[in-house]
């Protein structure tokens, strides 16, 4: 099973370790660097100057992230990058993932 890191999953500092069947820390580094790979990927759906765009350049592992939430299950790294797997609307669910973080880190 390739590994898939979640946006949950970098919020909580954990991950699932499938060769031992357990809960694990992300160490530090590997949080700071998986945030960047999503800041990057969320940055290219907002203007520049917008709340979105500021709030999530305002996201930072140690200072600010928003609380976990079930779409945020759906943002993922994976063997291909970073994507989001929408479960129905794409545009308004990005959208959500949006306001979610300009509520939280604006």
């Amino acid at each position: 099973m390739a590994k898939q890191y979640t946006f949950n999953n970098l919020i909580n500092g954990r991950e699932y370790d499938h060769e031992n069947y357990e809960w694990v820390d992300t160490p530090l580094n590997e949080r700071h660097e998986a945030l960047h790979q999503f800041k990057t990927f969320l940055l290219g759906y907002t203007r520049e100057g917008s709340k979105p765009n500021i709030a999530i350049y305002n996201m930072d592992v140690v200072r600010c992230l928003p609380k976990t939430c079930g779409i945020f299950d759906r943002l993922i790294i994976g063997e291909r990058g970073v994507e989001y797997i929408a479960g129905q609307c794409y545009t308004d669910e990005i959208a959500t993932i949006k306001q979610i973080i300009v509520k939280e880190c604006y």
